[in-house]
């Protein structure tokens, strides 16, 4: 497949549709709290159900994939950490630069992404691993981001 088919295939929808809201947006006033209800409380957990359910990933494979994302996670933490330091960061500025650092907005671009370039199982993957992701940001970045606090992190997880 050529660069341009690609482009097409892949991105294109994703551009459009982003162009499409940013023109509504514009052109009248939209209020975006209900959408985006909807979207935290039934859709976003809907694709998720639907799509685990209905994955052709084995076990095996979604092992893999979990480990993976736990390995990258961590090696993120490392170079996130040594980064914040040699730039001087201190806490909480080195908390914050930490998670976005390691936690990338994968479910908003990366997912439907996935999608048009490699179909159902590439969204499978991605939103897998978004799910896995969102586990991890309320968990380790919970305790990453309480770091800069007057409490104990692991006090203000709990």
């Amino acid at each position: 497949m050529s660069l341009l088919g690609i482009f097409a295939t892949a991105i294109l929808p994703i551009v459009a549709v982003a162009a499409v809201g940013y023109a509504l947006g514009r052109s009248r006033d939209v209020e975006p709290d209900a959408l985006n209800t909807i979207t935290v409380y039934v859709l976003a957990p809907a694709l998720v159900v639907h799509s685990l359910a209905t994955s052709s990933l084995t076990g095996g494979t979604i092992l893999g994939i979990v480990a993976a994302l736990v390995l990258f996670t961590a090696v993120m933490v490392c170079i996130g950490r040594l980064a914040g330091r040699l730039t001087g960061q201190t806490e909480p500025m080195l908390g914050a630069f930490v998670l976005v650092s390691v936690f990338p907005n994968t479910g908003n671009y990366g997912i439907p992404l996935a999608d048009f370039a490699f179909g159902p199982t590439g969204r499978s993957v991605a939103v897998l691993v978004t799910a896995l992701q969102a586990v991890l940001l309320f968990t380790v970045g919970i305790y990453i981001a309480a770091r800069g606090g007057e409490n104990s992190p692991l006090g203000d997880m709990k």
